[in-house]
Order: C-alpha cells, then sequence, then structure tokens
C-alpha cells in the first residue's frame, strides 16, 4: 500500500463511530489487505486511529501481531510451545512441524516471519528466509506449505488450485468403494 492508501485507511479508522455496517466491512478487510504486507504498521496503524470508545473489535490477525512480536521475534532459534490466544475461540501461534503440511492463507508478513492462517483456524509462523517455490504467491490466495524434513529447514511453497483440490477429494472418496467392489469379487 502506498502513502496515500494509508492516509485514507487512517482517516477511516478515525471515523469508525460514522460508517454504515458494509463501510465497517470493507474497513476490516482494507486493513487484513495492509496486514499482509506489514502486519506490525497495521497493528500500529489501528492502534493510532481507532478511538478507545469505537465500536469495532480488531481484528484477529492484528491481535496475533502482538503475540508474534512479544513471543517470537528475536528468538528464532529457541523452540517454544503455542501461545494460546484467549479469544472467541481456542486459537493458537506456533511454529511448523516438521513432515506437517499446512493449508490457507497468509494473513500478514513481520520482517523475519511469513503468518499463516491454517485450515483449523490456528496461525502457523514460517521463517521467511526458509521458504522456497511459489514464494510470489504469498499474500495473494491459499498455499501450501510442508516441511519435508525439519521445520528449521526450508519450507516448500505451492499454490494450491482449486480445481486439483476437488479432483483429490473426489478421488479420494470413489477409492474406498472401489476397493470393497474388489474385494467382493
Amino acid at each position: 500500500m502506498n502513502q496515500t492508501e494509508l492516509n485514507q485507511l487512517a482517516r477511516r479508522l478515525e471515523g469508525v463511530d460514522n460508517l454504515s455496517n458494509s463501510e465497517r466491512v470493507a474497513l476490516l478487510r482494507d486493513i487484513e489487505r495492509a496486514a499482509r504486507h506489514d502486519l506490525y504498521g497495521a497493528t500500529q496503524l489501528w492502534r493510532d486511529h481507532v478511538p478507545k470508545d469505537a465500536d469495532l473489535r480488531m481484528p484477529q490477525v492484528l491481535a496475533v501481531a502482538e503475540v508474534v512480536h512479544k513471543r517470537f521475534e528475536g528468538r528464532a532459534d529457541q523452540e517454544r510451545a503455542p501461545i494460546a490466544l484467549y479469544s472467541e475461540r481456542d486459537t493458537e501461534v506456533g511454529r511448523p512441524e516438521s513432515g506437517r503440511e499446512y493449508r490457507g492463507p497468509i494473513v500478514g508478513f513481520t520482517p523475519d516471519y511469513a503468518v499463516q492462517r491454517a485450515e483449523n483456524g490456528d496461525y502457523v509462523l514460517h521463517g521467511r528466509r526458509g521458504l522456497t517455490g511459489a514464494t510470489e504467491e504469498l499474500g495473494r490466495e491459499d498455499v501450501s506449505i510442508r516441511y519435508p524434513f525439519s521445520p528449521r529447514g526450508v519450507g516448500l511453497v505451492q499454490k494450491i488450485e482449486p480445481a486439483a483440490e476437488h479432483d483429490r477429494t473426489v478421488m479420494r472418496l470413489q477409492k474406498p468403494h472401489e476397493t470393497a467392489m474388489e474385494h467382493a469379487r
């Protein structure tokens, strides 16, 4: 986002109480778009320009920024347990595990991490320097990031193709049926 867009966003945040419901939804969408480029900058913009008595909740991704900064930044070499966020439901912020695949959109970037919202709603912090593959897709669409060897190693990034995902699901559903038919013969 350029400086003009950030200034307009700041003005909209200051007048949040005068916005209609659809304008509030658009504002929250724009804040999340800003967080995809600079998570800490979007959080600071929210803090500086939203009035204290405003009737608008901070988006979850901005709350994650505080946890990431406090618990993870600058401690990349240390192992840490997942941190529970106290919100509407149990959400965790954690690092990737070896042998797992994480699917979902990248919701923000910090200087050291790409923050991904996983399918189960938890947030996973991927080291930016360790990601390889379709890194140009980060921040645009759902991606799959997997760590075949070690979570401190290379994270392989792939764009999730909606048609391919549907075909894979259909194949999984058809496979047990075919196997049952073969056993019946």
